[in-house]
């Protein structure tokens, strides 16, 4: 049964690596829902160790071939392209926290053009959802910053 108005989930993430690819909208589909903003996952959810700002276009692009997969089982989606707030701890492993920050930066300056382009409708960003430095704290507001 189609409900009388749109079920929506504004943060919805989908990982054919994990095998919970967009099959996954059928179970959501039989709950009721009827719309999702699918959301990017972080790069190496994806398979990419981004090292410059253009790399994410592989995630960005890999969130918009599961986008139309999910249109194509009958479910509204929209899309939000951005650098994932857990990307700066597997950054911090092999670059400063400097660098960290520029390539997010950048990789979000990518995801705006995916939102000017009409691919995406907005840009996702956020902090750390688990304890930091005050420095990667700081980093983390500036990159929120820097998308807003």
């Amino acid at each position: 049964m189609t409900p009388a108005f749109p079920i929506l989930d504004d943060h919805f993430h989908l990982n054919r690596r994990t095998g919970r690819g967009p099959e996954v909208i059928k179970e959501f589909m039989r709950s009721g829902g009827t719309h999702i903003v699918l959301v990017t996952l972080p790069s190496w959810s994806c398979g990419v160790t981004p090292s410059a700002p253009a790399d994410f276009r592989e995630v960005f692009d890999s969130t918009l071939a599961d986008a139309e997969a999910v249109r194509e089982l009958g479910c509204t989606c929209y899309c939000m392209a951005g650098v994932h707030p857990a990307e700066v701890g597997r950054l911090l492993e092999r670059m400063s926290l400097t660098e960290a920050e520029t390539l997010m930066k950048g990789g979000l300056d990518v995801a705006a053009e995916y939102v000017a382009d009409g691919k995406c409708i907005g840009l996702k960003s956020g902090r750390p959802h688990y304890p930091v430095s005050p420095e990667v704290w700081d980093m983390a507001n500036r990159v929120l910053s820097h998308a807003l």
